[in-house]
């Protein structure tokens, strides 16, 4: 009796650590993994946060190379570096995966309101 209590204390313990912990974005992002792939090799490229400057400002430079259907914003002082940057880490095409995708990880670090 008293193995059973205690393989479910534990199993119990796990499973809230499991789900309280703070849900980051990870390469185990269900379902998308193209979305997990992206991710990744953005951070590799250390690019990730000059991906979060084109989606939290909405770039019209998205919109303009066909990521995104309408206008975005013209904010020339921050789109054009974030997106120079990307280029020169060779990480565009990874950074267009993660918003022509619409990754779910874009919301979850608030980089984009649902």
């Amino acid at each position: 009796m008293l193995k059973f209590f205690r393989l479910d204390a534990l199993a119990c313990i796990f499973t809230f650590a499991l789900f309280a912990a703070p849900q980051i974005a990870t390469a185990e992002m269900p379902g998308i993994p193209q979305c997990a792939a992206a991710w990744n090799e953005l951070g590799k490229a250390k690019a990730l946060q000059h991906a979060e400057v084109l989606v939290k400002t909405d770039c019209a430079i998205m919109y303009k190379n066909k990521w995104l259907i309408g206008k975005g914003t013209e904010n020339v002082k921050v789109c054009a570096p974030a997106w120079n940057e990307l280029g020169e880490a060779k990480a565009l095409k990874h950074a267009q995966e993660l918003v022509t995708r619409n990754c779910p990880v874009i919301y979850a670090k608030g980089w984009r309101k649902p």
